[in-house]
């Protein structure tokens, strides 16, 4: 593991549109990948890029003589700044976001007069769209005030072998020196809950506390998609939340106040 470069800044988002969706691709459901990466990862790398780190390895089997990144983590030490980044990039975003639906719209028409059987891609992607406009923002479980705040991804075959966890540790770190300067009081994350609670393990082991957490769906399928290889016990088949929804379709903020 070691501090982001610009030079990694390609891999780091080829890395988001592989696991972007549930831990695999978005490719095949969102029409505009890279609008996807920009979304995701384009502040903490332009941004802030010194809270960011990635992970390397070395490919098994391979002729390359250097390792590869194979994960990263992007996080935001500075509220003020995102949200201002996000005003100002916020018209663009949703220009070439009308675009995409309308291309979609258009695709979508064209495979039901050539009678296309379903799952049609372009059905697909405009039920996606359909919930990431009508319906995603208000699946997003609330916040803590003045906190930053983080995300990553790690590619399948390496999300075993404790990436995860080093790169946690590293940002906590970097976060725990800019709280002891009076510019944030804690740190979050959210993550999509499965049954098997891999995640919601790992984040609790290093103290992190549940902030909130609601039902999330992505056109009507549960969200699955914790980033693999986090060690925790099975929750029992069916388990329920306290509002009654299913283990697997939580969005859940889990933060960390620190001193």
């Amino acid at each position: 593991m070691r501090p982001y470069l610009p030079s990694d800044r390609a891999a780091v988002r080829a890395i988001c549109i592989q696991t972007a969706w549930a831990g695999s691709s978005v490719a095949e459901r969102f029409p505009d990948p890279e609008l996807f990466a920009d979304f995701l990862t384009a502040y903490y790398t332009d941004a802030e890029p010194a809270s960011t780190w990635v992970v390397e390895a070395m490919e098994p089997a391979s002729d390359r003589e250097r390792p590869r990144v194979v994960g990263y983590l992007t996080a935001c030490l500075d509220p003020a700044r995102f949200r201002r980044h996000r005003l100002r990039t916020a018209p663009g975003m949703a220009v070439r976001l009308l675009a995409i639906l309308v291309r979609v719209l258009v695709h979508t028409l064209g495979e039901r007069l050539r009678g296309v059987p379903a799952p049609a891609p372009g059905a697909r992607q405009l039920r996606f769209l359909g919930w990431l406009v009508g319906r995603s923002w208000r699946e997003v479980p609330q916040a803590p005030p003045g906190c930053g705040h983080f995300h990553f991804n790690i590619l399948p075959a390496w999300r075993a072998a404790g990436a995860g966890l080093a790169l946690v540790r590293a940002m906590e770190a970097r976060a725990l020196e800019v709280a002891r300067l009076g510019r944030i009081r804690g740190m979050y994350g959210q993550i999509a809950i499965g049954e098997s609670r891999r995640s919601a393990a790992l984040f609790e082991r290093l103290g992190w506390k549940l902030y909130d957490s609601r039902p999330f769906t992505k056109y009507g399928e549960p969200a699955y998609g914790e980033p693999a290889g986090h060690a925790g016990a099975p929750a029992p088949p069916g388990s329920r939340s306290a509002d009654g929804a299913p283990a697997a379709r939580r969005m859940a903020t889990f933060w960390k106040p620190l001193p």
